[in-house]
């Protein structure tokens, strides 16, 4: 596991108290790096639950839903609790709790969190937030927002009854690790702020190109749709065998159909030699990982026999992948799930949302027709360097913040200085 840096330990000293703490900064400022330390060396037992399912099953984890039993929340609060209080593993496992981690908190709504306020209140039978469950939340709500139907406005959960009452303390990392371009970071910098002034313009434009023919990256697509069609017709074109590798799954057909809709693979991930991959999974248990979720390369070899993968990536270094367990767990914990293949997805193309928790070294992107506030800083700030940066097109309407995001840490900061 990789060391902290000073900006890291010095928020750890925060994390470690028994205060709410609202963890956030930049992307690529090592939030997630930051909590898996402290979950493996001061609270290894701590719940960690996900904004979203891809998230979760990423880092084995569980949605927020789930744990809290919500569902979609098609039912008054009350019958919802009722139910709980009928299920005892999840009323003792509430009773129980001292604290929890919520991940990629911008995109829960705030009707979620009064949801689930007020059950373990209930549970708990405790007037404090969260039944004085203490509470780490850990995003940026510069990136993207919780779901929302047709022209809803975004349920920020900033504005939820919830998290004024838990008074939640910011701790903000400001040092990037995903890269050291000071150039690019600026750009950034100004595109998380919504801003697009002449050095973001400049920025951009120089990254656009016409012919991108033989622009060897991950392309990045706001739509699922143009994905699976620019994969499919790019693996067509190599010469070398189709080899099929088939997602195995154990659990009830149920449970199977929620983690398929949540995996960063597919059911069949079909391969060649020469194709162009990227891992979807971080290697684990090991201070310095030969690859990350967002590693990107070519295979050079292929066992579906053994269900053996090799890559070269695009640094030169080759690496061997073998069959990954990807799970999908209840509210109390248990596995009720899982799928075991490569952990390997064709990279030719992604949409936005695939590029979760990725970093990726080489890409083009289309920040055109754009929807979700954050949309097009999400996508820029997946990158390692601006190197390899290249731009299909770009219009100024998809560049923009939702205005109560940047009051939020307008207030939030004013708040600081105040105290300080």
């Amino acid at each position: 596991m990789r060391q902290l840096n000073p900006d890291q330990l010095k928020a750890l000293e925060a994390i470690k108290s028994d205060e709410n703490i609202f963890l956030t900064g930049s992307a690529g400022t090592g939030k997630t790096s930051l909590i898996n330390y402290y979950k493996a060396h001061y609270n290894p037992k701590i719940p960690v639950v996900c904004s979203t399912g891809v998230a979760a099953v990423l880092v084995g984890g569980r949605t927020f839903a789930s744990f809290w039993g919500i569902g979609i929340m098609d039912e008054p609060l009350d019958v919802i609790i009722a139910r709980i209080q009928q299920n005892k593993k999840m009323v003792k496992k509430i009773q129980a709790m001292k604290d929890i981690l919520i991940d990629e908190i911008s995109m829960i709504s705030g009707k979620s969190l009064d949801y689930c306020n007020m059950i373990a209140r209930t549970i708990r039978d405790n007037p404090e937030p969260f039944g004085g469950i203490r509470i780490i939340a850990v995003g940026d709500f510069f990136q993207l927002p919780s779901v929302t139907k047709g022209n809803e406005k975004v349920d920020w959960a900033f504005n939820s009854i919830t998290w004024k009452e838990c008074n939640f303390k910011m701790v903000e990392l400001k040092e990037y690790m995903r890269t050291k371009d000071e150039y690019f970071l600026k750009v950034l910098n100004s595109i998380r702020h919504g801003l697009v002034g002449p050095e973001v313009t400049k920025f951009l434009n120089s990254r656009i190109i016409q012919d991108n023919t033989d622009f060897v990256g991950v392309r990045i697509f706001p739509r699922k749709k143009r994905v699976q069609e620019y994969n499919d017709e790019k693996l067509a074109e190599l010469p070398s065998l189709l080899v099929c590798f088939e997602t195995k799954y154990v659990g009830d057909e149920k449970s199977i159909e929620r983690l398929r809709r949540n995996l960063p693979i597919e059911d069949k991930i079909y391969l060649k030699v020469g194709a162009y991959v990227m891992v979807r999974i971080n290697e684990r248990n090991t201070e310095h990982p030969r690859y990350v979720n967002g590693t990107t390369g070519h295979i050079i070899k292929l066992n579906p026999i053994k269900r053996e993968v090799m890559i070269k990536t695009l640094k030169g270094e080759y690496i061997s992948l073998e069959e990954s367990e990807f799970q999908l767990k209840d509210s109390e914990g248990d596995v009720i799930a899982s799928a075991f293949n490569v952990a390997l997805s064709l990279a030719y193309s992604l949409t936005i949302h695939r590029t979760q928790a990725a970093s990726i070294d080489s890409a083009l992107i289309d920040c055109r027709g754009l929807f979700a506030s954050g949309s097009c800083y999400t996508a820029l700030s997946r990158m390692t360097n601006s190197e390899n940066l290249r731009i299909i097109g770009w219009d100024r309407r998809s560049i923009f913040v939702d205005p109560e995001v940047k009051e939020f840490y307008r207030n939030q900061k004013n708040l600081i200085k105040s105290n300080a």
